[in-house]
């Protein structure tokens, strides 16, 4: 069984692929007047021609958590669920992560927390971080 990691998409049809899709929800948007409440892409290499289309982007692939606000749009990378083997690629050490997004119960709902929770087998050690989400952030 194979465990290369490395192992990445040519990255000019990838990037043609988004541009595409990214058109086509822009197209959707415009005829319907609604709008996603998440984009979730595998690799975040997709993910600059979806901005401002969806107040989230969720993304993993790298099995690197982060979270940013940029270019009016929440940009959030889950990190591992269990993808990988807490030993990593190559032998690195990888905690398993997640995220938990909560909206509003009023309507429409809006984004108004990140929780996002680590766990390492090996350090036996956990960590939980929320992020709130201001109203004028979250569309």
């Amino acid at each position: 069984m194979s465990r290369d990691f490395s192992v990445e998409p040519d990255k000019q049809q990838m990037d043609l692929l988004a541009k595409q899709a990214a058109a086509s929800l822009r197209t959707s948007i415009a005829t319907t007047g609604l709008t996603p409440d998440i984009i979730a892409l595998h690799n975040p290499a997709m993910q600059r021609p979806f901005a401002g289309l969806a107040p989230i982007v969720v993304s993993g692939h790298t099995h690197a958590p982060s979270l940013t606000f940029k270019d009016d749009t929440w940009w959030l990378n889950a990190g591992t669920t269990g993808g990988i083997a807490f030993g990593g690629a190559g032998g690195a050490q990888t905690a398993y992560s997640a995220a938990v997004l909560y909206y509003s119960k009023t309507v429409p709902h809006r984004l108004v927390a990140i929780d996002r929770i680590e766990v390492n087998g090996a350090t036996r050690e956990t960590s939980l971080k929320r992020t709130t989400i201001e109203a004028d952030t979250a569309r």
